[in-house]
Parts: structure tokens; C-alpha cells; sequence
């Protein structure tokens, strides 16, 4: 009696185990075969044995075809006819694995069993032969190899999980889980579904994972509770215990630091939690409340005051977050006004280092404000500050890579507002810097990051100069930056978020150019899933996610796909739905849900289904009206009622209420003008005013004084080069119509 056949051929680092399932009339063929596969590096196993098919060996064969990764299925019309082979094939269906039938003779269509009747068999139309069909097979066994490698690793994950009665211990955790997951939404066309028994493990573990991020949020808390205490205990410490002074101020000293640092270690997990937003600024209002109070005990302290200003500053983050900018801009501010004394008062370098650090998150405020004068103005000041530092210490990678920032966020705005001259001149010295930066330190992921980013900012220049191909060229090096960090820690999900971000980008281009863009977006979209996935908890993955399905629905809608733009809009609605049931006092979410109505009213409008459009529109509109209430100095918030106020005097036209589209252009362009009035320089608040200012006009309201209104903003725009290729052409339109006096459309 011969063994098992289990030797092992070290072709490659990772062997794939193969399970030879065959007639014992066909051994010398099956032989053959075993020998081929051998020689190119498989593992395989193969049953010589001719004993009784009996309880033990069929649970013995159960367990060969579940440690194998691919079932080779030796056709005949003895295996077909065989009820060994044929268990053998039900126990490949059971288990998912992947199974390749190979014709060693030939055998009628309809005498095959049904699970092969639905699976191309090797060699098409002839019996398999070594010498001719060998390397087909080897081909065929090669894909996919290393998603199968892990359905095996995860199906004995599942079996002993199972053995073990589902223990918690043996649960997936951590990179596991995410790896699992990442596995599973990536399944190859031509690989089989994961087993029930693995997407249950998977499951399982995601949910004790939710659990376990409950627990630790609780914790959290619990922990911000008892520090608050602690920190009140040393404030009466401090105004009883007149007798113990020295250590009653000790301890005082102590308590301000743990505040400062309480702040600013609670704003930091809220940014990484799903707590709701009433929660975490309670508790942070209470938290900075009593920060305020010990902080006044030592003015002159400069280690407790540079703490109390790190702090401030994540909390501002935290209001940033929430879309709360006035109080995100008060609370940035105050750390500004801090580190100026501090700057003023002390030589430290790294204070005056943190000044730049305030001026740019005040400039971010004002941008989102929609101040680009008061953003570069804040800009260009923490820019001087630091080439001055430069001037000290030449040599500091750090001071050039915060140079760097600077001069990114300075080319972020000039490119907003048309400025290409300088924009270019600010991305280039960013650029030079960074791939400095990359030759200097070249495994620096952090560097390799920034180079990525730089190359992003490269191709939008590009892009806003109508070079879609040396746009495509710089987004793409981008991301082989960005795979390149993926590749090397696959467990770091800012690098996986990064990867997600340059797809999107190509995909922008493709779609511009009416291109295929859904292949980059379903790229991107898979990356975000398993983030979202990995941790359900995290906000910025779930609204990434959103961003995902909203592109992805662009993209199918440019191609007629308008059903499937349809779902992928539903989706990312759903998304943001959840987020801001969860957390309706968050206003940055509610604005998100508002674009996810806008986008599903597109497809209504294009469909030409007009009383679905405006209720989607009225929903959007609904939402953006509650926000300007809310802060009606959010210029971003003002336009956005514009542009829903456009979309509902589209839809009204449509339905055929002309006097109703009237009226919504009215009020959008009441509101434009406003938002011009307050800062010239918006080149896209300009741009709205002449769009809404054409449309009045071919609806006959102040037709040759608003065409000419409009038709001077735009030449003006035009000579900046400001205008898309599209806006471009109102401006022939507008001349034709002047010089014909034309009534009506």
C-alpha cells in the first residue's frame, strides 16, 4: 500500500497546494499530471491508497480538499460515474474552493455533474496531454495565487474558530480583521465566493471590534472625568492648604499641565471616535473651562503656556470639524496670541516655530470662510517667519518642510482665484523642496508622502491651464508615490487613504475628458469600503466613502449609465444619512447630505423626471437654508443656497413654471452679488453671477442690460484666463445676442 504524495518542491516562497481528485482507474494519467505540477513548483497531494471508501477516510479527504488552495478535478467517465469523486466535488462546492476540471477523456455534456457543467474545462474539445497542455494548466493554477493562499489561511482560521465554539479569542483583530476584509471586497472574477464559515468569522470579529471601540470610548470618558477631578482637587489644594504652599503649587503646576494636555488628548481621540457632536463639545467646554482657570495661576510660565496653546489649537481643530467657524476661529486666535507673547518674550526657536502653525490654521478658517485675501495675508506671514528661521538653521529639514506647507497652501489660493502666474511660482520652490527633502532621506514615508501631494498640486495647475495630459502624467506619478507606501505598510491606512485620493484625481481627468473614469473611482472606492469597514466608527472614512460613491456616480452618469449614477448617488445619501443621524448637530455632514440630494436631483433633471428632481432639489435647499441660518457669515454656506436656488429655477423651467425658475434665480443672484460685494477677488462668485445673470435674461428679465452685465464679467475672467473651455463659449453667445438684439430663445 502506497502513502500520501505530499513532497514539496521549493519553487517559491509560497507554494500553491494543489488536491488531485481523480478515478482509480486513471492513476497513470493523474500520475503524469502530479509529476507536471511538480516540477513547476506546486504542492501536491494526491490519495494513492485502495482501501474502502469508510467514515475515517472521507473525513481525512475532507481535510486534504480543505488545506488545499485549488482542486484539480480529473474528468472521465469513470470519475464521473464514480460516487467517491463525485462527494469529493460536492466537498469542493461546501468548502469554496476553487476547482479546475481537467479532460482526460471525454465525456458527454449531459453526463457531467451539474457543478461542472457551469465551469470551463481544460483542454477545450480534446483529451489533456502533458506535452501540449501542461503549461495551460500551470497558467490556470497561477492566478489568483495569493487570494487563494489567504482563502486557505482563513478557512483553518474558521475551522478552529468553529472547533472551539465561536471563542471570542480566537475572534480576528486588528490588521487581521482589516486584511480579511480587504481579501474578501477584492474576490477575483475568476475565484471562488469565500466560504459561509469565513464571512461569518469575518462578521463576528467586525462586530466584537464595534464593541471593543464602544468600550474604549466609555473609557475615554471615564478618564477625561476622573483627570477633571483630579485637576478640581488641586485647585482647592491650592486656596486651602496656605500652611503647605510650596507643594500645594507643585501640585497646582502639575494639575495646569494634565489639563493642557487633557484638552488637547480628548480632542484628538474625538477627531478618531464617533462620539456626537453635543457630547464631545460639552465635555471639551468643560475641559478647557477649567484649563482657563489654572492657566491664569501661572502667566509667566512659558512650558505651561506653549501646553495651554497646543490644546487650543486642537480644539479648534475639533470646532473646524464641526463646521463651527467662528469659535474655530476664536479658539485658533487665542493660540495665536499666546505663541506671539511667547515669540516676543523668549528666544526658543521651537516657540517661535509654533507661530506658523496658528497663522496657517487661521488661514484655513478664513479660506473655509471664504476670505482668500485673509487666508494668504495669514499665509504669507507664517511664510516670512520661517524663512527667517531658515536663515538661522539652513540645514533643518523640518523648517523646509514647513516652508513647503506654507507654500502649498499659498499656491492652494492663487490657483483658486485664478492667479496661475503665481501659483506655478509657489508649487515649483514646494516641489524642488520636496524632492530635496526625498533624495536627502529617500525611505522617509512622511517625505514620500508630501512628494506625492506636491504632484497632486502640479496636476491641478495643469488641469486649470486645459493641459489634461501633463495633469494625467503628474497624478499618476502621484499615486505610484502613493502605491509605493501602500505596498510597503499595507496596514497604514492613511497610505491606503492617500492611494484613494490620486485614483480619484485620474479619474477627475478622465472624466473631464470623456474618458473612462470608472475604473480609477472603482479603485478608489474598494480602498474606501475597507477603511469604512475596518473601523465603522471613523467619521473622515465613512465621508470618504461618500466621496467615493458621489464620483463614481459623476462617472457613470457622463456615460448614460443615469440608473446606475442613480445607485451610486443612493449610496453615498445613505452614507451621509447615517453619519448625521448619528450626529445631527454636526453641520458638516448636514451640508454633505445636502450635495447628496443635489446629486440625485441631477439625474432626476437629465431623466427629465421633474417632480422627482425638485423634491431631491427642495430637499438640498431645505437643508443649505437651516445652515445660513445657523452662521450666515459662512460665505461657503451662502453660496451653496445660490447653487441650489440655481438648480430649483432649472427644475421649476422644466416643469414648465417659468415664474417660478424667475423667482429662484432672483433670490440666487441677490445672494451672489452680496458674496461679491464682500470679497471682489472669488473668480467662481463672478462666474456665478454672470451664469444666473444669462439665465434671467433668456427668460426675458432685463434681457440686453443683464447680457451685457454678464458678458463683461466674463471677458474680464476670460482675459485672466479664469474660464473653463465651457464658459468660454458664453462669451461668442453673448456677443451674437447683444449685436442681434435677440428677444427670446
Amino acid at each position: 500500500m502506497e502513502g500520501m504524495n505530499n513532497d514539496t518542491k521549493d519553487a517559491s516562497p509560497a507554494p500553491l497546494s494543489v488536491f488531485i481528485s481523480y478515478a482509480r482507474k486513471d492513476m497513470q494519467k493523474a500520475d503524469a499530471i502530479v509529476a507536471g505540477l511538480e516540477q513547476n513548483g506546486f504542492t501536491v497531494t494526491i490519495d494513492r491508497r485502495d482501501l474502502s471508501f469508510g467514515e475515517e477516510w472521507q473525513a481525512e479527504l475532507a481535510d486534504f480538499i480543505r488545506e488545499s488552495d485549488t482542486v484539480v478535478w480529473l474528468v472521465s467517465p469513470t470519475s464521473v460515474a464514480s460516487k467517491w469523486c463525485r462527494w469529493e466535488l460536492g466537498e469542493v462546492q461546501r468548502l469554496s474552493k476553487r476547482l479546475i476540471p481537467v479532460a482526460i477523456s471525454q465525456v458527454a455534456p449531459d453526463e457531467l455533474p451539474e457543478a461542472l457543467g457551469r465551469i470551463h474545462i481544460l483542454p477545450v474539445g480534446e483529451d489533456f496531454a502533458i506535452e501540449r497542455h501542461l503549461n495551460v494548466l500551470v497558467e490556470t493554477l497561477n492566478m489568483d495565487r495569493s487570494w487563494l493562499k489567504q482563502h486557505t489561511r482563513l478557512a483553518d482560521r474558521a475551522r478552529q474558530w468553529l472547533d472551539k465554539k465561536k471563542s471570542r479569542d480566537l475572534l480576528l483583530v486588528r490588521s487581521d480583521l482589516a486584511d480579511a476584509e480587504q481579501w474578501r471586497d477584492r474576490q477575483p472574477r475568476t475565484a471562488p465566493a469565500p466560504s459561509e464559515e469565513i464571512l461569518d468569522l469575518i462578521l463576528q470579529s467586525r462586530r466584537a471590534h464595534g464593541r471593543r471601540l464602544k468600550v474604549l470610548t466609555s473609557i475615554s470618558l471615564t478618564i477625561a472625568v476622573c483627570a477633571l477631578a483630579i485637576s478640581a482637587v488641586a485647585v482647592w489644594q491650592n486656596r486651602v492648604a496656605q500652611t503647605e504652599r510650596a507643594r500645594a503649587e507643585s501640585t497646582l503646576r502639575a494639575a495646569t499641565g494634565a489639563a493642557n494636555n487633557l484638552v488637547s488628548d480628548l480632542a484628538v481621540k474625538f477627531k478618531q471616535t464617533s462620539v456626537p457632536g453635543p457630547v464631545v463639545r460639552s465635555v471639551l467646554e468643560e475641559a478647557t473651562q477649567l484649563q482657563d482657570l489654572l492657566s491664569e495661576s501661572f502667566p509667566g510660565d512659558v512650558a505651561l503656556q506653549r501646553s495651554r496653546a497646543a490644546a487650543l489649537t486642537e480644539l479648534g481643530e475639533i470646532h473646524l470639524e464641526h463646521e463651527n467657524l467662528s469659535k474655530a476661529a476664536e479658539t485658533h486666535q487665542e493660540a495665536l496670541d499666546i505663541r506671539r507673547r511667547l515669540q516676543s518674550d523668549e528666544a526658543n526657536s521651537q516657540t517661535r516655530r509654533e507661530v506658523p502653525v496658528s497663522l496657517n490654521r487661521l488661514g484655513d478658517i478664513r479660506l473655509r470662510q471664504g476670505s482668500e485675501q485673509g487666508a494668504l495675508d495669514l499665509y504669507a506671514e507664517g511664510l516670512a517667519l520661517l524663512r527667517s528661521l531658515l536663515n538661522e538653521a539652513p540645514e533643518d529639514p523640518q523648517l523646509w518642510r514647513d516652508v513647503s506647507v506654507s507654500l502649498e497652501k499659498i499656491g492652494t489660493v492663487k490657483l483658486r482665484n485664478g492667479n496661475l502666474t503665481e501659483a506655478q511660482s509657489a508649487f515649483d520652490e514646494m516641489l524642488a523642496i520636496r524632492t530635496q527633502l526625498m533624495a536627502d532621506n529617500p525611505t522617509d514615508q512622511d517625505a514620500r508622502a508630501d512628494l506625492s501631494n506636491a504632484l497632486e498640486n502640479i496636476g491641478d495647475l495643469d488641469l486649470q491651464r486645459g493641459q489634461p495630459v501633463n495633469a494625467l502624467k503628474s497624478f499618476q506619478e502621484a499615486l505610484e508615490l502613493a502605491r509605493m507606501l501602500a505596498e510597503q505598510d499595507d496596514a497604514n491606512s492613511n497610505w491606503q487613504h492617500l492611494v484613494a485620493t490620486k485614483l480619484n484625481k485620474i479619474g477627475d481627468v478622465r472624466l473631464r475628458q470623456n474618458e473612462d473614469s470608472l475604473v480609477a473611482y472603482e479603485e478608489s472606492i474598494v480602498i474606501m469600503q475597507n477603511l469604512a469597514l475596518q473601523d465603522p466608527g471613523n467619521a473622515r472614512w465613512q465621508r470618504d466613502l461618500f466621496v467615493g460613491h458621489s464620483k463614481t456616480g459623476d462617472a457613470k452618469l457622463a456615460s448614460g449609465d443615469r440608473s446606475g449614477a442613480r445607485s451610486s448617488y443612493q449610496a453615498g445619501l445613505e452614507v451621509m444619512q447615517a453619519l448625521v443621524d448619528r450626529d445631527s448637530a454636526n453641520t458638516q455632514w448636514q451640508r454633505d447630505l445636502s450635495v447628496a440630494f443635489e446629486r440625485l436631483g441631477n439625474v432626476h433633471f437629465q431623466t427629465r423626471n421633474m417632480d422627482d428632481a425638485l423634491i431631491a432639489y427642495q430637499q438640498s435647499l431645505d437643508i443649505r437654508r437651516q445652515l445660513t441660518a445657523i452662521d450666515a457669515n459662512n460665505l461657503n454656506w451662502q453660496r451653496d443656497l445660490a447653487v441650489s436656488l440655481g438648480k430649483m429655477g432649472d427644475a421649476r423651467y422644466g416643469a414648465g413654471n417659468a415664474e417660478g425658475a424667475i423667482e429662484a434665480y432672483q433670490e440666487g443672484l441677490r445672494i451672489e452679488r452680496a458674496l461679491a460685494e464682500r470679497i471682489e477677488a472669488n473668480v467662481q462668485w463672478r462666474i456665478d453671477i454672470a451664469i444666473s445673470l444669462v439665465k434671467l435674461a433668456e427668460l426675458g428679465v432685463e434681457r440686453q442690460q443683464y447680457r451685457a452685465e454678464a458678458l463683461g464679467i466674463l471677458k474680464e475672467l476670460q482675459s485672466a484666463g479664469a474660464l473653463t473651455a465651457q464658459q468660454e463659449n458664453l462669451v461668442p453667445m453673448l456677443e451674437n445676442a447683444l449685436a442681434n438684439g435677440a428677444s427670446d430663445r
